[in-house]
């Protein structure tokens, strides 16, 4: 009898460690399905925690951890200037060919005219390292209106970027380990949701990236360039009346006073006889009334 039960329990010890290991998918994660059809898949925080992240980068090396200070720091630089020229064509020119000739190139420009005064603004872009030699080529140019250059230190979000990257190329690998080994269509569409929510991610960071390495290879100098103000000489011309052009006017003078008076009168006249009726009318009845005041006058005598 004895015999017979310890085969028994070494085959029920043998099935239990199966189905334990079977749970168990590879490198230690949970098998995409759980129990109950549930997904078990990775949090969202791509392997770390959202709210904190270094901001460099951690290598293995011989001696521990590399450290900070070892890697590059990445700083935008950005300056501009204002420089009042005598000849803006000219000292664009010059400006142009200094670029050029420092490596530099220009990314946009605009002119501007007001009447005979010419206005240039420029942008352009140029190594760091030469930034300071193009700046000062237009010094001597003209009178510096204003000139300005700041820089930002991008370095930690420079390899904060790095980091979350490459975790989020990590995490995708991983997702698409899970979406092989898929066992309904309701898995895989969780799964291919998760997928593409990630790479909408890596592709928006990998830009960021991109934009931060070509901002801190290359600084950005605005110049503008305007024409000094030059009053122009005013030529005093003799502007005095002939005997001809003075007779002239008082005979117009003359008679415009004369055509005044004139035209008064006729006017009087026009207006009086248009009344006339109504003077005549007014004068009648005026006649009567001093008439019967005479006669009462002498009745009373």
């Amino acid at each position: 009898m004895k015999k017979r039960i310890l085969p028994v329990a070494l085959v029920f010890v043998f099935i239990f460690l199966a189905g334990c290991s079977a749970k168990m998918g590879p490198d230690g994660f949970n098998d995409v399905s759980g129990s109950k059809g549930e997904l078990n898949m990775p949090n969202d925080n791509y392997g770390y925690d959202r709210d904190y992240a270094p901001t460099v980068p951690e290598e293995p090396s011989q001696g521990g951890a590399v450290a900070p200070d070892t890697y590059e720091k990445k700083i935008i630089i950005n300056a501009s200037m204002t420089v009042q020229v005598k000849d803006v064509a000219i000292a664009y020119e010059k400006f142009l060919e200094a670029a050029r000739t420092n490596g530099g190139y220009e990314f946009s420009s605009s002119k501007s005219e007001h009447g005979n005064s010419i206005r240039i603004t420029a942008v352009f872009k140029i190594a760091p390292s030469k930034l300071d030699t193009l700046m000062s080529s237009l010094r001597g140019e003209g009178k510096m209106l204003s000139e300005n250059k700041e820089s930002a230190d991008v370095t930690d979000e420079y390899y904060d970027a790095e980091i979350r990257l490459d975790t989020m190329r990590k995490t995708l690998e991983k997702y698409y380990q899970f979406l092989n080994d898929a066992k309904s269509v309701e898995d895989m569409m969780k799964i291919q949701a998760e997928i593409n929510r990630i790479t909408a991610d890596i592709e928006s960071l990998t830009g960021k990236l991109q934009r931060l390495t070509k901002d801190t290879k290359e600084a950005t100098l605005e110049i503008v360039l305007t024409e000094e103000y030059t009053p122009a000489a005013q030529e005093i011309k003799w502007n005095s009346l002939s005997f001809s052009d003075m007779g002239r006017l008082i005979k117009n003078v003359f008679l415009g006073i004369l055509n005044f008076f004139v035209s008064l009168l006729q006017w009087l006249a026009i207006i009086i006889a248009g009344l006339s009726p109504i003077l005549i009318i007014g004068a009648v009845v005026l006649f009567f009334i001093i008439r019967k005041k005479r006669k009462n006058k002498n009745k009373t005598e």
